[in-house]
C-alpha cells in the first residue's frame, strides 16, 4: 500500500468537514465513500471486496465464453448461408457453408451452395473439388453430376465433361441442361453431328430458345455451312432468350458468318441495322471496318475503327488497324504515328510490329525500293542478264523520273514476258478511275436466266458478286450467265472468292513462285449451285477471267464456255504503286494452275464458238444450247 502524503491528509480533512456538515443538514451521509473508505487503497475491506468482485467477474466471463462456444456448436448457419447467396455475397456463403460442413461433412445444401458460389466467383477448380467431395456422398445426384460436368467443361477437360453429361442423360434423357451443354462440349471436340443430335433433342422437347438456335448456328458455322448457320442465327435473334448476352452474341455470330461468306455488302448492311440496338458494342464497328478494308474503301474503314477506338480506348488492335489503312493509302507518316501509338499501348501487338518493319522500307530512296521489289518478286529473275549492274546504275540516280523507271523495268523484263509493264501519268489516272467505277451489272434475261458482268477483278467486286448471287432465289432451278468478255483479270483474291461462291469444297487453284513454293486456294463447303452456268469469253478474257472459267469448267459438270479462245495468261502478277507520283509497276511473280493445268500461251477453249462481237450473238448461242 502507498503511504498518505500531506496533500492527501489535507484533502481528507477538508472532505470530512464538508460531509459532516451535510450529514447534519440532511440526517445521513450523502456519499457512499464517506469517511475512511474514500481512499480505496487505504481500506483493506474494500480491496478485499474488489478482489472478490474481479474474481467473480472473471469466472462469470469464462462461463459466458464457454456457453458461447458450446452454443455456437448448435447455431444453425443455414439461413445465413441462404441469405448471403440471395444477396450475391458468395464469399460469405462459402464461409457459412464451411461452418455447417464442420458439423456435418455430408450437408447437402452446404456442399451445393459452396460449390456453386465458387463457380459463380469464377474459381472452377475449387468448385470442382467441392462437387467431387459431394458426389462421394450423393453418387447418383443429377444436379451434382451437371455441376461436375460444367466445371470440367470450363476448365477445358472436355472428354471428362462429356462423360458426366452422358451419366446425367442415362438417368434423365430429357435433362435440358445436360443436352444443351453436351452440345457445347461436342462443339469443342469437333463432333458436330452428335452435337446436332443434342440440339435437335432440345428443339423436339420444345426448348426453342435463343440459346439453342445460337448453338445450332455455331455448329453449322464451324462446318463452313454458312447458309444454314445464318438461318439458325436469324431464329436465335427472333426467339425468346434467357441470357441477354447470348442474344447479343447471336447478332455478332451472324455478322461473322456474313463476313466469312464474303458477303461484305450484306455484312455492312446488317451491322448498320443493329447499331442502335447495341450502341456500346465496338465489335460491330470493327467488323464494318474490316469489310470496308477488304473492299478497298480504306477511308471508310478508318472512320469505323476510329469510332470504335474512341469507345474502347484500351483496344490496341483498333489503333493498329487505323495504321494499316493509312499504309494502304500510302500515308506513311501518319501510319507510323498510329503504329507507334499501338506499340505504346501494347508492345506485343503483332500487326503494329510487322507494319513498322514494312514502314522502314518506305524510308529508302525510291529507286532502291523498286529494285528490292523486283529482286524479291520477279518470276524470271534468274534469266535477267546483268541484273546487279542494271540495278546499280538505276539506284545511282539522285532522283528518278518516269522515263528512268520505264527504262529500268524494260531492261530487266525478259522478251517473252508480256505481263511485266509500267504505266504512269494520265494512263495511271485512267486505270484508277476504272477501278473506282467498277461494279456488277446484273439483269434478268427471261424467267430463269441471270446475267452478270463486271469489267475487272478489283478488290470490291467479290463482295458485290456474293451479295448479288445470295439474292437470287432458288439458284438450283436458275441459269447463270457470267460475262467475262474483254475482262483482263485483276486480283487473285477476288477470283478465288468468286469461285468460293460457286464451287463446292475443292482446291480451286494454286500458284507456284520462282522458288517452287506453292500457295493453294481452297473453297469452303457452302456454295450456290445453279442449274447451269454459261461463261461468255473472247480473246481479251485473260488472267483471273481464265482462272475462273477453267476452274468452274474443271469442277462442275454443268458449265458451258461460250465464245472464242481466251488470251492465255497463266501467270500471276504483283504490283508496286506510288499514289503520290501516279504510277504503278505490274510484275509477273508466279504461275497459276488448276489441277496441274496451266493455260499460258494456250488459253481456255470454248464449248460453243461465237464469231460475232455483240452480246446478242453470245446470248443466241446460249439459248440454242
Amino acid at each position: 500500500m502507498l503511504s498518505k502524503n500531506k496533500a492527501q491528509k489535507k484533502f481528507k480533512k477538508e472532505m470530512r468537514k464538508i460531509l459532516k456538515k451535510k450529514e447534519k443538514e440532511i440526517g445521513y451521509s450523502p456519499y457512499p465513500f464517506s469517511d475512511d473508505n474514500f481512499y480505496y487503497q487505504n481500506d483493506a475491506s474494500f480491496a478485499k471486496k474488489l478482489k472478490n468482485f474481479i474474481s467473480y467477474g472473471l469466472i462469470l466471463l469464462m462461463v459466458v465464453f464457454v456457453i458461447y462456444c458450446i452454443s455456437s456448436l448448435f447455431v444453425d448457419y443455414t439461413d445465413k448461408m441462404y441469405s448471403s447467396f440471395q444477396n450475391e455475397n458468395y464469399e460469405d456463403t462459402i464461409k457459412y457453408s464451411e461452418k455447417l460442413l464442420k458439423n456435418n461433412p455430408a450437408h447437402y445444401d452446404a456442399l451445393a451452395y459452396k460449390g456453386v458460389s465458387y463457380r459463380l466467383l469464377g474459381n472452377f477448380q475449387k468448385s470442382l473439388e467441392v462437387f467431387q467431395t459431394a458426389i462421394e456422398f450423393y453418387p447418383d445426384n443429377i444436379d451434382i453430376l451437371n455441376e461436375l460436368a460444367y466445371c470440367n467443361y470450363s476448365l477445358g477437360y472436355h472428354y471428362k465433361a462429356l462423360e458426366y453429361y452422358n451419366q446425367v442423360l442415362k438417368f434423365d434423357a430429357k435433362n435440358v441442361e445436360a443436352l444443351y451443354w453436351k452440345g457445347h462440349t461436342l462443339l469443342e471436340l469437333f463432333e458436330y453431328d452428335e452435337a446436332l443430335e443434342s440440339v435437335d433433342s432440345l428443339l423436339r422437347l420444345g426448348y426453342n430458345h435463343t440459346e439453342v438456335y445460337n448453338l445450332k448456328g455455331l455448329l453449322f458455322f464451324n462446318q463452313n455451312k454458312y447458309k444454314a448457320a445464318i438461318e439458325s442465327f436469324d431464329k436465335a435473334i427472333k426467339a425468346d432468350y434467357e441470357t441477354y448476352s447470348v442474344y447479343e452474341d447471336a447478332h455478332l455470330n451472324k455478322i461473322y458468318t456474313l463476313f466469312s461468306q464474303k458477303d461484305l455488302k450484306g455484312c455492312i448492311e446488317f451491322c448498320e441495322s443493329i447499331q442502335e440496338e447495341f450502341p456500346h458494342n465496338t465489335d460491330i464497328l470493327y467488323y464494318m471496318g474490316d469489310c470496308y478494308s477488304l473492299m478497298g474503301e480504306y477511308q471508310k474503314a478508318i472512320k469505323c475503327y476510329a469510332k470504335a477506338s474512341r469507345a474502347d480506348p484500351e483496344n490496341s488492335w483498333l489503333v493498329a488497324e487505323i495504321a494499316m489503312q493509312l499504309y494502304y493509302l500510302q500515308e506513311y507518316t501518319a501510319s507510323k504515328i498510329y503504329a507507334q501509338r499501338t506499340i505504346d499501348k501494347d508492345p506485343e501487338n503483332l500487326l503494329a510490329r510487322e507494319l513498322l518493319k514494312k514502314l522502314e522500307e518506305t524510308d529508302l530512296p525510291e529507286a532502291e525500293r523498286i529494285v528490292n521489289f523486283v529482286k524479291e518478286n520477279y518470276l524470271y529473275l534468274d534469266k535477267v542478264e546483268d541484273f546487279d549492274t542494271k540495278a546499280e546504275k538505276f539506284m545511282s540516280k539522285d532522283k528518278v523520273e518516269y522515263q528512268d523507271i520505264y527504262e529500268f523495268i524494260e531492261s530487266i523484263r525478259i522478251e517473252d514476258d508480256l505481263f511485266t509493264f509500267f504505266i504512269w501519268g494520265e494512263y495511271y489516272d485512267e486505270y484508277i478511275d476504272e477501278i473506282e467505277k467498277d461494279d456488277i451489272e446484273y439483269k434478268m434475261l427471261g424467267e430463269n436466266y441471270h446475267y452478270l458482268r463486271f469489267d475487272s477483278f478489283t478488290r470490291g467486286i467479290s463482295g458485290k458478286f456474293t451479295n448479288t448471287i445470295k439474292n437470287i432465289s432458288s439458284t438450283e432451278s436458275s441459269n447463270l450467265i457470267l460475262d467475262l468478255r474483254d475482262n483482263p483479270g485483276g486480283l487473285l483474291f477476288t477470283a478465288t472468292n468468286i469461285l468460293d461462291t460457286l464451287l463446292p469444297e475443292c482446291i480451286s487453284s494454286y500458284t507456284i513462285d520462282r522458288n517452287g513454293y506453292i500457295d493453294t486456294y481452297q473453297t469452303t463447303y457452302d456454295y450456290f449451285p445453279f442449274k447451269h452456268i454459261y461463261l461468255l469469253v473472247n480473246e481479251e478474257s485473260a488472267s483471273a477471267s481464265e482462272l475462273v472459267a477453267l476452274s468452274l469448267k474443271t469442277y462442275l459438270p454443268n458449265v458451258t464456255i461460250v465464245g472464242r479462245n481466251t488470251f492465255g495468261k497463266g501467270v500471276g502478277q504483283t504490283v508496286f504503286e506510288n499514289k503520290e507520283n501516279r504510277y504503278i509497276i505490274f510484275l509477273t511473280d508466279s504461275f497459276w494452275n488448276v489441277k496441274e493445268t496451266n493455260i499460258l500461251g494456250k488459253g481456255v477453249q470454248p464449248d460453243l464458238l461465237v464469231n460475232g462481237t455483240e452480246l446478242q450473238d453470245f446470248l443466241n448461242a446460249v439459248m440454242k444450247n
